[in-house]
């Protein structure tokens, strides 16, 4: 499949090096606030595909990454729903836009991403209640393998570009060393991006 790929992007395209850097935020959790900043390195052998690394950041600002939902849930029943935060991500990634439309000055690129990463959580012992509890502490702050699937679409000039992109991140963590849950979180991210060649 990836031969076909190769061969149908034509052979007149040279190689590209590129760099990116953006904001990401979470965008289907009604709990907890998730924004945060990502970088990567992106590698195009051809004018389809092209792998990507990514590293995202997202700060853990105690309540305040609380949404009105959770502060009416602590508030009234003392309790959090959401008592487990995204704090990093690390992806590898391929990208595919095979739907492109060229002007005289910009190109714009659609199409899909699919990659395997690693996400590391932090759970709020303070929502959970479980301040001194070793069961708790124990799995406070995890990895966890994760997989990747989205949308992508991009403008660009000849060196540099904006992207827009839709990704949802699933993985499986353990709360209170007890619990397991599947999350399907799903971030939006804008990034500018510099080719390099």
């Amino acid at each position: 499949m990836i031969a076909l790929l190769l061969a149908l992007s034509g052979p007149t395209h040279a190689a590209e090096l590129g760099m990116y850097a953006g904001a990401s935020w979470l965008a289907n959790d009604p709990y907890l606030y998730r924004r945060g900043m990502q970088l990567g390195v992106e590698f195009a052998p051809n004018r389809i595909l092209s792998v990507s690394t990514l590293h995202a950041f997202h700060p853990d600002l105690e309540e305040a990454d609380w949404t009105p939902a959770s502060m009416a849930f602590a508030r009234n029943v003392y309790y959090v729903p959401a008592p487990s935060k995204l704090i990093a991500r690390n992806e590898l990634a391929l990208r595919m836009t095979p739907v492109r439309w060229e002007g005289e000055r910009f190109e714009t690129r659609v199409g899909a991403l699919a990659g395997v990463g690693w996400v590391r959580t932090r759970d709020d012992l303070n929502a959970l209640q479980a301040l001194g509890d070793p069961m708790a502490e124990a799995t406070q702050f995890q990895r966890h393998p994760s997989q990747i699937i989205g949308l992508t679409g991009e403008l660009r000039g000849e060196h540099a570009g904006v992207r827009l992109s839709a990704s949802q991140v699933v993985y499986i963590e353990v709360i209170n060393s007890v619990t397991l849950e599947m999350q399907h979180a799903r971030f939006m991210s804008v990034e500018g991006t510099m080719w390099l060649f």
